[in-house]
């Protein structure tokens, strides 16, 4: 999660596979095969910004409990 607007805008990522999503031979040296998404696009990068001026102004809390 970041901002650089001072909160207005937050961001927020989650693509931890740095767009490889394997190796294209099986003797090293091993080179990396590049993710390619169902639209033959190559994949760059997955992020959510969330600008904050746009939500409702109403917030809620709640506190979950786990049983074990």
């Amino acid at each position: 999660m970041a901002t650089t607007d001072g909160g207005r805008t937050l961001v927020g990522s989650n693509d931890s596979d740095f767009a490889i999503d394997g190796v294209s031979n099986t003797a090293p040296p091993y080179a990396l095969h590049t993710k390619i998404l169902p639209n033959r696009r190559q994949d760059d990068g997955e992020y959510l910004a969330v600008d904050t001026t746009r939500l409702p102004a109403a917030t809620s809390t709640a506190t979950v409990t786990t049983v074990r």
